[in-house]
């Protein structure tokens, strides 16, 4: 694949437990890249002052498409040219101190076409990414009840009130929501209502600024037409050698049997719940089936 901008980044953005993760190990693999690892971490990486402050690990920064930023824009620089090198970013989670020289090694030889940088924390600045960076971005959307369970499960609490305490994001998207986001209280509740913001702006600036929606949903089921029609939207080639040596390794029979597994576990009343609360928004991709609907 040849270079498409001068810091050779693609950044994958969507919602905690959506599958960033194991998406972001099939493009480092198709584009022979190597992965950059949730770089707006304020716990593992000092990321710059922004009003309201990233003071903890579920903010969100919200920075409007047009707005120049200079001190955000030359710290994703850094992180786009490899500037920035850490355990955490280079390999993820907790990773020795071992075992991130070894890949920095391999790195060292192998020289990686693209940094794939996946970042669940960037979900309200896509289109800042895309328009004033002019960065490729690729959004990661899955069934919200499949989010919201994977969270629910690993203790993650989502306050939805912390993106009302940011008057930008107020004022150009979540004005006729502040009464019904204010009224919110109960936990799941909060979960959707974050989940639905964050899904309800990125869409929102996906379709202004021609930024692909991949749908986890399909890139399970789907995943060589999806994978393909991707690489084609990005003007990116397509390895179909690469492809068929790695496949059975990226695609798990076992990922295909239980993309819907936590039906098993979520009673109905909390479905229609959070179903309610997402469509409130707006947000009409998905509802009681367990595929994404897609209008022409």
């Amino acid at each position: 694949m040849s270079p498409h901008t001068t810091t050779d980044s693609l950044w994958l953005v969507g919602s905690g437990r959506s599958g960033t993760t194991w998406f972001q190990r099939i493009l480092v693999y198709l584009t022979k890249g190597a992965m950059c690892f949730e770089p707006l971490h304020p716990d593992h990486v000092t990321v710059p002052h922004l009003q309201p402050p990233i003071e903890h690990t579920n903010k969100r920064p919200y920075i409007r498409a047009n707005q120049s930023a200079p001190t955000w824009a030359a710290f994703i620089d850094a992180i786009n040219t490899g500037v920035l090198h850490s355990p955490w970013l280079d390999v993820g989670y907790e990773a020795s101190r071992w075992v991130w020289i070894g890949h920095r090694l391999r790195h060292w030889f192998t020289f990686p076409q693209v940094r794939v940088v996946k970042s669940i924390r960037a979900t309200l600045l896509i289109g800042w990414l895309k328009q004033h960076l002019h960065l490729p971005v690729v959004f990661l959307m899955r069934h919200p009840c499949a989010v919201l369970a994977s969270q629910a499960r690993h203790g993650w609490y989502m306050n939805a009130h912390q993106f009302l305490e940011d008057r930008f994001l107020v004022a150009d998207y979540l004005e006729p929501y502040v009464e019904y986001i204010r009224n919110i209280h109960d936990e799941w509740a909060h979960r959707a209502a974050f989940w639905a913001i964050e899904n309800f702006v990125a869409s929102r600036l996906a379709r202004q600024f021609d930024i692909p929606i991949v749908f986890y949903e399909h890139l399970v089921l789907y995943p060589d037409e999806t994978l393909l029609s991707l690489f084609n939207h990005l003007g990116y080639q397509w390895d179909e050698t690469r492809w068929a040596r790695g496949r059975a390794n990226l695609i798990k029979p076992s990922v295909q049997k239980t993309f819907n597994r936590w039906r098993e576990t979520m009673p109905p009343d909390l479905m229609h719940l959070i179903l309610e609360i997402v469509h409130t928004f707006g947000i009409s991709f998905y509802d009681e089936n367990d595929l994404p609907h897609i209008s022409t």
